[in-house]
């Protein structure tokens, strides 16, 4: 079949299903195990991304390099992480599950968890790519119900940006997978979710020129929406994030946690990994207040 174009983001084309490839690239993906060796493991662990050992978001898996697409070549690292993306409010509906595949985004690693390509570089390789349109999807990692939050959305360009994000902080992480995703138009999907949330929003912008001015717009068009309750940063080092995050090694776990962990468990339907994020994450934030 005809390849795609080259880049991020790829309509259907003449003879290619983008959309059914996305999704047929999501059932063939894998559970990431707890294992420290594992490459998207050591990917995540050597940027402070996500707490070793916990379980990751639902909406994160990993693709060996064998079992890619195959109008893309060989695979030049041990394989790829794969990101769910959908739109805002079917994240909401289909909570404590994660909602259908409308794209999905490859980040390509070796088997140390360095960036790699998904193709050799005389072939056009990139290192991240998206199959299915991402226009107006997002990602996830966290609550997604926004009217019961108690703790601000987060809302960043990047899937690293917004895991960074969510493993500090209790309330749910967006990536908007982008900054074109960022600039939402006047009351588009990404406004309208994010004015449901009870706790308001912190848009998290990267550290340049596109960053920040896509921030300040859905700011603007968030406080005219939602009467205020938003807030827009630059990150504390570095460009975006989750370089802030690599500079940054997690605390040690806060006392009593696990006991949190298993409240949380017998009074909610929440999934595994969010009852540990929570747990971490609202104690945490208890301790740094008191």
């Amino acid at each position: 079949p005809e390849r795609p174009e080259k880049g991020q983001n790829h309509g259907p084309t003449r003879s290619v299903d983008m959309l059914a490839i996305a999704r047929s690239t999501w059932e063939k993906a894998q559970v990431i195990p707890a294992d420290p060796e594992h490459p998207a493991r050591r990917w995540l662990d050597a940027r402070n991304l996500w707490r070793p050992s916990f379980p990751l978001p639902s909406s994160i898996r990993w693709l060996p390099a064998g079992e890619h697409y195959q109008g893309r070549g060989l695979h030049t690292g041990a394989g790829s992480l794969v990101v769910l993306a959908a739109p805002p409010e079917t994240w909401t509906e289909a909570w404590p599950d994660r909602p259908e595949a409308q794209a999905v985004q490859l980040i390509a690693v070796d088997r140390d968890g360095a960036p790699a390509l998904d193709r050799p570089a005389e072939n056009g390789g990139l290192g991240k790519r998206s199959y299915g349109s991402t226009a107006g999807l997002i990602v996830v990692f966290g609550n997604p119900v926004l009217s019961d939050a108690i703790s601000p959305v987060r809302v960043a360009e990047g899937v690293a940006d917004a895991m960074a994000l969510a493993s500090r902080y209790a309330g749910p992480a967006v990536a908007t997978l982008g900054t074109s995703g960022m600039a939402d138009e006047e009351g588009g999907t990404l406004v309208r979710w994010l004015v449901e949330s009870a706790a308001g929003a912190v848009i998290h912008a990267d550290a340049d020129a596109g960053g920040e001015h896509n921030a300040r717009q859905l700011r603007r068009q968030l406080t005219a929406a939602a009467g205020g309750r938003v807030a827009a940063v630059l990150p504390a080092q570095g460009k975006d994030a989750a370089a802030a995050a690599a500079g940054i090694p997690f605390p040690a776990l806060p006392t009593g946690w696990e006991d949190y962990a298993k409240t949380l468990a017998e009074t909610t339907n929440w999934p595994r990994w969010e009852i540990a994020r929570q747990a971490v994450c609202i104690l945490s934030e208890v301790a740094d207040d008191a």
